[in-house]
């Protein structure tokens, strides 16, 4: 489910009262915890914690490099971690990995490598 809101406390309205309840605590916790430099805003239909463009705007996709984000989806609410890393020249970029490296064994790399579909459920 993706959002159309613009602000944050519009995205919030949105939702069904437990639903928004249960966004809104992680959101405090999140908000508490912020490393100075990123800010809370609206992108890609959630509630983003991002490097502003006016920080760093040499980013790949001109869009701002996203540190974490909440969101309500259909059947589940997420939080999403992403990791920025220092290119050659000191300045962050965000890149996915979408496989492990074939010398990575740990317990982690080997879930990840072989979750086979677009979910991963735990039983």
């Amino acid at each position: 489910m993706r959002s159309e809101a613009k602000t944050v406390d519009g995205y919030l309205a949105e939702l069904p009262r437990d639903r928004r309840e249960a966004i809104s605590a992680v959101r405090r916790v999140i908000v508490e915890n912020l490393p100075d430099g990123y800010e809370e805003a609206m992108n890609w239909g959630m509630i983003t914690y991002q490097v502003p463009l006016s920080t760093y705007p040499e980013t790949y996709n001109k869009q701002p490099l996203m540190y974490a984000a909440l969101a309500s989806q259909k059947n589940h609410m997420a939080v999403y971690l992403s990791a920025s890393t220092p290119s050659k020249g000191g300045a962050p970029t965000s890149r996915r990995r979408t496989r492990p490296p074939e010398s990575d064994t740990t317990w982690g790399s080997r879930a990840f490598a072989s979750r086979g579909s677009k979910t991963c459920r735990s039983r």
